[in-house]
């Protein structure tokens, strides 16, 4: 008779467990795209995305925009954040509307990738620069053109500049290395034909190393 009874005690034991398990998958949030945020208006969701702005208000809430290539939206955080723009996230949290924009009021959030943690290639920066802008990005190749102030990163098929905002070591003319920076569009100088402005892609310099051939 007491086999029995802990036979029964085991059984209802796993039963508990299985429905614990099926009660957590079901009340998971949805994954849904960007895009289909605003069909979700009043539900809890889960979503994933690269952070392209971050800001600090005077409270300490975090407010970040997200991006997955075509779509963004803004993320409500009610305390701080280490994520970075550039960083890959997934963020559960419920869809609202506020200045009749939609936007996440995050409850939970779990970063995927750090900005620095992969090399990108300088061709995938040029053949979608927008993809890239106003982000953290770690890109490799070659130091060129050298000044105080600037040199060129290039793969020797093209090239980008980069803007030495604080006082550093430069690299060796043709150096390997790795750059990791903000992406940005800028005016630059004028030309030579007057006050015309013309506007480029560049990256702020955070900081380089060298590579190994």
């Amino acid at each position: 008779m007491k086999m029995l009874d802990k036979r029964f005690v085991v059984l209802f034991a796993v039963i508990g467990i299985v429905v614990l398990y099926l009660v957590s998958v079901v009340s998971q949030p949805e994954l849904v795209a960007l895009n289909d945020v605003k069909n979700s208006e009043g539900k809890n969701v889960t979503v994933k995305g690269i952070v392209v702005e971050k800001y600090q208000t005077k409270n300490g809430n975090t407010i970040m925009n997200i991006s997955d290539n075509n779509t963004w939206v803004s993320v409500f955080v009610k305390e701080t954040v280490d994520a970075e723009p550039g960083d890959e996230i997934r963020v559960t949290g419920s869809v609202q509307k506020y200045k009749n924009m939609y936007e996440i009021v995050a409850s939970d959030i779990e970063i995927l990738k750090k900005w620095d943690e992969n090399y990108i290639e300088l061709k995938q920066l040029k053949s979608n620069p927008e993809k890239y802008e106003g982000i953290n990005i770690n890109v490799t190749g070659f130091a060129v053109s050298i000044k105080h102030n600037e040199f060129y990163f290039s793969d020797n098929i093209s090239k980008i500049r980069v803007e030495i905002v604080k006082s550093t070591v430069l690299p060796a003319e043709n150096q390997k290395i790795f750059v990791k920076g903000k992406f940005v569009k800028g005016k630059t100088e004028q030309n030579g034909n007057g006050f015309e402005y013309r506007f480029e892609y560049f990256i702020k310099l955070d900081r380089y190393g060298v590579l190994n051939e």
